[in-house]
């Protein structure tokens, strides 16, 4: 017979997936939204132009917002299971 507190472990562990992705894709978009936003007061945001694709960290925050939405994803997956 199954070990249910496996089971349990298993939910609770895609529950803070499906939260954390939550978060990722959210930090994600307002960061890419702000250097969008920076970059067209900064007059960067027209053709032949390079904006700023890093957050002071080093990341970008597109592929942030992606990761999270991918995060997500397996958190819900692991949800129905």
């Amino acid at each position: 017979m199954a070990d249910p507190s496996l089971g349990i472990g298993e939910k609770v562990k895609a529950g803070w997936n499906l939260f954390h992705g939550a978060g990722e894709e959210l930090r994600g978009t307002v960061n890419n939204t702000a250097d969008q936003l920076g970059d067209a007061i900064a007059g960067r945001g027209g053709t032949g132009a390079t904006p700023a694709t890093r957050t002071g960290g080093g990341e970008h925050p597109a592929q942030v917002a992606a990761s999270g939405e991918d995060e997500m994803r397996a958190g819900l997956a692991g949800l129905k299971k």
